[in-house]
């Protein structure tokens, strides 16, 4: 696979794993201590992925940037900075197109996620304005761009079955021309997390 341009950036959007405080959703059926093993396992399969693609890759954490596992690998840490998920997306953008002409951000919650999906991210953001990759609880595992366009993340109920299509409403009003991504599953329940381990034959 011929290496991407070094103007374009994988930006990876994590949370710090603190007990009681991530994959809220799973520990509903499985317990703080079980959301927050699956999270660290995400973690890992996310930073498979970030080694896999041929570009820089920006990791951004909620809370605060801390000495971990992101260390072993070759990226930039950086710290998250808004009120709602839109606004620290926007901001990541924004300062992030200082130096690239490219971007793709992921979350750290869709393990299907691989080196082909970011690579076609970017090769899509020759062509197009933005990309998504939608999820089939009608969020998206991913949005990049190829200008900072601050409205597309403004005005759009985030953590709810309406923000792809909030999101493309806002981007065709804005007469951008958008690509989707195959559809892919994230992972939400303990049940989305039984399946992906069967998947894998884990």
């Amino acid at each position: 696979m011929e290496n991407v341009s070094n103007k374009a950036a994988l930006i990876i959007f994590t949370k710090n794993p603190v007990l009681g405080k991530v994959k809220t959703r799973v520990a509903k059926d499985a317990g703080d201590e079980k959301a927050l093993e699956i999270y660290k396992e995400l973690l890992t399969i996310t930073r498979a992925l970030a080694v896999s693609v041929k570009c820089d890759v920006l990791v951004y954490y909620s809370d605060k940037i801390v000495s971990d596992e992101w260390d072993t690998i070759l990226c930039h840490k950086k710290q998250q900075v808004g009120d709602d998920l839109g606004q620290r997306m926007s901001q990541a953008f924004k300062e992030s197109f200082d130096e690239y002409d490219r971007l793709f951000l992921i979350g750290s919650d869709c393990p299907y996620i691989n080196s082909e999906t970011v690579h076609e991210a970017f090769s899509v953001l020759n062509t197009h304005d933005l990309v998504l990759g939608p999820v089939t609880d009608g969020g998206y595992f991913g949005i990049g761009m190829n200008k900072h366009v601050p409205e597309v993340f403004q005005d759009v109920t985030w953590s709810s079955e309406h923000v792809l299509g909030q999101t493309i409403e806002i981007a065709d009003n804005l007469d951008m021309e958008i690509s989707l991504l195959d559809t892919l599953d994230d992972i939400d329940h303990y049940d989305d997390w039984l399946i992906y381990q069967s998947s894998t034959g884990l």
